[in-house]
């Protein structure tokens, strides 16, 4: 997708690409081919109702660990590589030497008192969002693996509290209008849905 985006632009929330085919009719003897220009508009974040939990390949540590090691960040791995990055609503951005594309959902890790969790949504205490500064999204996620083995990853860039229960839930980045769906530092407490969730 990184590649595909750098010929799209951006049509207020969405990513619009234009592309030109040929087209021609099997019917005819003439065998004319009639070229045109149509327009892709992407998906974003704001199309996206839930993940399935067929997507998640792995978490780590696994759901209900009673002994995580405090030392390791907190993951979740997905089988489709470009599943980070399908649905943001931004352009591709250039940092120096490094390409930069911000992934459209995020791994959010506190205690079980900093994050609550009440159906599809969770209360989120603004000390786990000061953690995750959303400028720096770019770096939570990536590809592991190689060739056919590929599958990408989500990071939470939090360290984990010794001897205390931790929630990890996956998080849309962006709100509907493509913006970031928190600033850091931030004001307060944030209610947000998700995707994903588990406890250890």
């Amino acid at each position: 997708r990184p590649s595909i985006l750098k010929a799209a632009k951006l049509e207020g929330t969405r990513l619009v690409r234009e592309l030109d085919l040929e087209v021609s009719d099997s019917s005819n003897t003439t065998n004319d081919v009639n070229r045109i220009q149509t327009h892709i508009r992407f998906l974003n974040v704001g199309d996206v109702a839930g993940l399935k939990a067929s997507a998640i390949k792995h978490m780590a540590p696994a759901p209900f660990t009673s002994d995580a090691e405090s030392t390791k960040l907190v993951h979740i791995d997905f089988y489709e590589k470009d599943l980070p990055w399908r649905y943001t609503p931004q352009l591709v951005t250039n940092n120096g030497n490094e390409t930069h594309l911000k992934p459209w959902m995020v791994l959010l890790v506190g205690t079980a008192k900093e994050i609550q969790i009440v159906g599809q949504s969770a209360t989120v205490a603004k000390t786990v969002l000061d953690k995750h500064d959303l400028n720096r999204s770019y770096q939570w996620a990536h590809t592991q693996g190689k060739e056919q083995e590929e599958f990408s990853r989500s990071v939470s860039p939090s360290k984990l509290v010794p001897q205390s229960e931790h929630v990890a839930i996956l998080v849309p980045a962006f709100d509907e209008n493509g913006n970031p769906k928190w600033d850091a530092p931030s004001a307060g407490t944030l209610e947000i849905q998700i995707y994903h969730s588990w406890r250890f």
